[in-house]
């Protein structure tokens, strides 16, 4: 944070705290002063009288805290203009759309190499609508607003901590990413060696796309969210018969394979059940910290 700005700002906080903490002795004195009271007889007043004149002191520490916590993570840079960002996916944070984007020369590079290079676009959208969201700042709180529904979103979070909090749930997200890579090739070998099969490349990008049809099937997620995993693997055995049947249309040996062979149908039912209830159970976890 800028020096000029943090002296600004400590130097408001010492005044307001200096008159707050005077104005429990200021206040009776100039009331004597003007009455031609005296003190003894205005000190001998109830004691909730001086309760209520320590409120403005009480209200000023509130304020302190939340401030303080408002301007948690707050950075001040130059933005970079020189780097063309392009989108490569988004996340669902605090109830906002957020879009997350790498450099235009990361594209295709490796999880490895771009989780290195994330940024967070400024512009958050509604999870309703997908309208940009108007951002305020007020004196106590931050909101966000959408113009085109009634989606409101008040917090404490600034925004720079907001963006840093995103970045870093989604690098772990593409972290995840890169570990259920690796257990999909692991599993298409321990299929091969024991069924004496030969799949390779092509066949695990049918496998990840028979996972991701299996996610984006609204209806499905519904049933299963929030459930264990006993609760998921009979609401999600059909979803899985019927996937595997529209599948086998396209005329993949893949997918024919294992809707023929019972025991590799079995073996990829569990490998999915797990892998589908670990994902959605850390997109709950994102969305609700």
């Amino acid at each position: 944070m800028d020096r000029k700005l943090i002296i600004e700002k400590a130097y408001e906080n010492i005044i307001s705290g200096i008159i707050n903490l005077l104005l429990p002795i200021a206040i009776p004195s100039i009331y004597s002063y003007i009455t031609n009271t005296s003190l003894k007889t205005i000190y001998e007043l109830p004691f909730y009288i001086y309760l209520l004149l320590f409120v403005p002191l009480i209200f000023w520490i509130i304020r302190i805290l939340i401030k303080a916590k408002m301007e948690e993570g707050i950075e001040y840079y130059l933005p970079d203009y020189m780097t063309k960002y392009i989108n490569c996916g988004h996340i669902v944070y605090k109830d906002i759309y957020w879009t997350i984007q790498i450099p235009r020369d990361y594209r295709g590079k490796s999880i490895s190499i771009i989780k290195n290079h994330l940024n967070v676009s400024d512009e958050p959208k509604c999870n309703n609508c997908g309208t940009k969201l108007e951002f305020t700042k007020h004196d106590m709180w931050y909101t966000w607003k959408c113009v085109n529904c009634d989606f409101v979103k008040r917090t404490l979070i600034s925004p720079d901590r907001l963006y840093s909090r995103v970045e870093k749930k989604y690098e772990r997200w593409l972290e995840l990413k890169e570990e259920e890579k690796k257990k999909m090739i692991n599993l298409i070998h321990i299929i091969n060696t024991k069924f004496e099969t030969s799949y390779g490349k092509y066949e695990l990008k049918l496998l990840q796309k028979l996972k991701d049809n299996l996610l984006q099937n609204k209806e499905l997620v519904n049933e299963i969210d929030n459930k264990n995993k006993d609760e998921i693997k009979p609401l999600f055995q059909k979803y899985y018969n019927k996937e595997l049947k529209n599948k086998t249309k396209f005329n993949a040996n893949f997918y024919t394979d294992i809707e023929n062979n019972i025991e590799v149908k079995n073996i990829l039912e569990e490998f999915l059940i797990d892998d589908i209830y670990e994902e959605l159970e850390f997109v709950n976890l994102i969305n609700h910290d």
